[in-house]
């Protein structure tokens, strides 16, 4: 028995001793190339570096798309800083990183538009690609350092939408510590409500104070001013707002193209808004509440040593 202790502890140690000299060979490995989208597996283990590749630290990236019919990725482009925003999307192959070519875009102040994934990459001259590229990124940027987006995906089978933004920072955080604004993109109007899609905005005062805070509706195309009027809160409270509630307040009777509207919320003390602020929207065909708030900052605020960062500005003038 303790000769096989003696043997056994032999081989043990003997184990450990060329596992401390091997060091990081010990490490698995996983081969990442069989997960990418549309990309079979290949033959020879070739270089994975591409000298064509995109520095992604420079913009703001959107993946994956989705690209099978009749569930599609559309991406909404908002401003909310003073002045014309123009956007530079850049598409990009996820097996190849190939640069397919690129999409420019306007927004006026205070709104947003929404582009399908298909004309996207038809203004990109991106519609012929390589095999191996089934699947795209987009690449975006902007001089305006308040410009945001949302990734927003629907299926026109079922009527099944989500909201399928990731990001590196918010549009909310970055235009609240810019600007004293939280802004809160592209809600349903009544127009939407009627064909089963109803928005509630929700909207939580995280402060230990009542406030009234301040509502700006906007055009979502135009980003013209629509109405606004003043919202009390108590300290810690949460409120839902049935959207209808907010348009019968400032007499917003959309027309057949305002189906969305954008709301900027201000402190009239000047303060930033102490507001968790949000979309939810109820998907009467399928019987569920989809919350549709979070949307992503182009670029982050300008800090010396930040990666990507913005330039600074203010937001929308009132």
């Amino acid at each position: 028995m303790r000769t096989g202790l003696k043997m056994l502890t032999a081989v043990l140690c003997a184990g450990a001793s060329m596992a401390a000299l091997a060091g990081d060979n010990l490490v698995p490995v996983m081969d990442s190339e069989r997960f990418l989208s549309g990309q079979l597996p290949q033959a020879s283990n070739s270089d994975r570096e591409r000298p064509q590749a995109v520095n992604g630290t420079l913009y703001a990236v959107v993946a994956p798309l989705y690209v099978t019919p009749p569930f599609l990725s559309y991406l909404r482009l908002f401003n909310a800083g003073a002045g014309d925003a123009s956007f530079t999307i850049k598409v990009v192959g996820s097996g190849t990183a190939t640069e397919y070519g690129t999409a420019s875009y306007t927004v006026p102040t205070a709104a947003a538009i929404q582009l399908s994934m298909s004309s996207i990459l038809v203004a990109a001259n991106a519609v012929t690609r390589n095999a191996a590229d089934a699947q795209f990124s987009f690449y975006i940027q902007s001089p305006q350092a308040l410009a945001g987006y949302q990734h927003v995906t629907y299926d026109d089978v079922t009527k099944f939408f989500d909201n399928a933004s990731v990001c590196r920072y918010t549009i909310q955080d970055v235009v609240r510590e810019s600007s004293s604004q939280v802004p809160l993109n592209s809600i349903h109007t009544s127009r939407l409500a009627t064909a089963g899609f109803p928005a509630n905005v929700e909207l939580h005062n995280y402060a230990n104070a009542a406030v009234t805070y301040r509502f700006f509706v906007r055009d979502e195309a135009s980003g013209t001013l629509l109405g606004q009027m003043d919202f009390q809160t108590r300290a810690n409270a949460s409120y839902t707002i049935p959207w209808s509630q907010i348009q019968s307040t400032i007499g917003f009777n959309p027309t057949e193209t305002q189906i969305r509207a954008n709301l900027i919320v201000t402190d009239p003390s000047g303060a930033p808004p102490a507001v968790v602020l949000g979309q939810t929207v109820v998907n009467n065909t399928l019987g569920v509440s989809i919350n549709l708030t979070t949307a992503c900052a182009v670029n982050k605020l300008a800090v010396s040593g930040g990666d990507g960062g913005g330039l600074p500005g203010g937001g929308v003038t009132y």
